[in-house]
C-alpha cells in the first residue's frame, strides 16, 4: 500500500529506527523519502530495507526539505527534544519514540509548539501501531472532540501513545 500524500522521514537507525523503517517502507512505499542517521554504518544496516529511499547523514537535509511533512525520531533520548523542536519549527508532523523529552518542561514546550503550529506531535512505543496511527492522523478526516458530558460518560481507554496538536481539539 502506498500513501502519496505522506512524505515521511525517519531520523535514527538504531533498533527502533530499523523497526520504523521496515514498517514505514511496507506501509508507505515511496512515501518514505529519507532515512537518516549521523553514523554511516547504521545507514548501511538499513540499505536492504530502503529501496529507493534516500539514505542521508544530515538531519538538516531532512528537516529543511519542504516535501517532508512527517518525521519519526528514533534517536537517543537526550536528542529527542532538540530534534522534535526543530521539526515542529519547520512545520513537520512528528512522532517521537519514548520518551518525548527528558524533562517535563521540555515536553510541555513541545506540546505548546505543536498546538501553535497546528501540527501533530505523537509519542510512540510500538512501531507498527505508531506508523498506522501517524498515517491515519495525517490522512483521515478529523472529528471534533465530544462535548464534556459525553466525554465524562465515555469509557476510559489506556492508549500506548499520545497525540497532541490536532487543530480541532482545544485544550481545556
Amino acid at each position: 500500500m502506498e500513501n502519496r500524500s505522506l512524505q515521511l522521514a525517519i531520523i535514527g537507525c538504531g533498533r527502533w529506527g530499523k523497526n520504523h523503517a521496515k514498517t514505514a517502507k511496507r506501509i508507505f512505499g515511496d512515501g518514505l523519502k529519507f532515512i537518516c542517521d549521523i553514523d554511516p554504518m547504521q545507514l548501511e544496516s538499513v540499505r536492504g530495507i530502503a529501496g529507493k529511499t534516500a539514505l542521508v547523514t544530515s538531519t538538516e537535509q531532512v528537516i529543511s526539505d519542504p516535501a517532508v511533512n512527517a518525521v519519526v525520531i528514533a534517536t537517543p533520548a537526550e536528542t529527542h527534544y532538540a530534534l522534535a523542536k526543530q521539526c515542529l519549527e519547520a512545520n513537520k508532523n512528528v512522532l517521537v519514540e519514548k520518551p518525548l523529552a527528558l524533562f517535563s518542561d521540555e515536553a510541555r514546550d513541545l506540546q505548546q509548539l505543536a498546538l501553535a503550529k497546528k501540527k501533530i506531535l505523537m509519542v510512540g512505543g510500538a512501531s507498527a501501531v505508531a506508523a498506522v496511527a501517524l498515517s491515519y492522523a495525517l490522512t483521515k478526516p478529523r472529528r471534533r472532540a465530544p462535548a464534556p458530558a459525553a466525554r465524562a460518560a465515555a469509557p476510559k481507554v489506556d492508549l500506548t501513545m499520545t497525540i497532541v496538536g490536532l487543530p480541532e481539539i482545544k485544550a481545556a
